[in-house]
């Protein structure tokens, strides 16, 4: 029990130091309808803008690693593990993925968990060649126009708002003349729509929270350890850096060799 508690805290330790950029301006909140694995969510997702950078990350993660500082309070580690259970439950809908949009230099930042470890990689921002299309709608209260672009595989339906002139979107999704108020993938996997946009909380900074401990990679690495990663039990997964644990579920269900749900991501190529 020991173990596997200090195994789960390790894990969640990892991505909790920030690192400041500059300040937000603007939040913008989607809740994007997602299959990322077996079962189809809601998952909610922030974008804070700033002066030239945009941040966009999974508030039930940062919510998460808030929690779980109570789990380090914590010396009885069958309460430990039920505190870890509890908030994990609490927050099902959370997701690693943190991305850096630059507008100044014209790069992005991309930090992602594959396994046990936090991969990140520095990439020009894609040249998505969007197809303006003569169509209009309201979204969230703001009326937007269709593009139609494809990006790292996926063809995605956007709708942008003139009225909002921020060259920003979900995902690494922009260069628009107008923020993606909302976005949708042809095969029907991934679909943003913004439920909120507002002026951002004082102080907030526009980045991505990191421990230094995250491993630098090309973007083609990290597709190829991501590919190499699917399918691999929990036993795998974790025997490397651990040794050989005992992996439950959240009902107790001894899942150790079973293979991990298969995902859907956001890029395919």
């Amino acid at each position: 029990m020991k173990r596997i508690v200090t195994i789960i805290i390790a894990l969640l330790t990892m991505s909790f130091a920030g690192a400041a950029q500059e300040n937000a301006v603007y939040r913008v909140t989607y809740d994007c309808d997602a299959l990322y694995s077996k079962n189809r969510d809601i998952y909610r997702w922030v974008l804070d803008i700033g002066t030239d950078k945009a941040a966009f990350y999974n508030s039930s993660m940062r919510a998460f690693l808030n929690e779980k500082e109570e789990v380090l309070k914590v010396n009885d580690m069958s309460q430990a593990m039920a505190l870890v259970t509890k908030i994990s439950s609490t927050y099902s809908d959370r997701h690693d993925l943190q991305l850096l949009a630059d507008r100044q230099t014209n790069s992005y930042t991309y930090s992602n968990r594959i396994g046990t470890d936090t991969f990140i990689y520095e990439e020009p921002m894609p040249d998505v060649s969007w197809e303006l299309v003569d169509s209009s709608k309201s979204v969230y209260g703001y009326q937007c126009h269709m593009a139609v672009g494809r990006l790292y595989g996926r063809e995605w339906t956007v709708w942008y708002a003139p009225e909002i002139p921020l060259p920003f979107g979900p995902y690494v999704l922009g260069g628009l003349p107008g923020l993606i108020m909302e976005a949708a993938d042809s095969d029907g996997i991934f679909n943003f729509v913004a439920v909120g946009l507002e002026e951002a909380p004082a102080d907030t900074m526009v980045g991505i929270l990191r421990s230094g401990k995250e491993i630098g990679c090309s973007r083609k690495k990290y597709i190829s350890m991501r590919a190499s990663d699917d399918g691999k039990t929990f036993r795998e997964t974790y025997r490397e850096k651990f040794g050989d644990i005992k992996v439950t579920d959240a009902k107790g269900n001894d899942i150790t060799d079973s293979a991990k749900p298969k995902k859907n991501y956001l890029d395919v190529e």
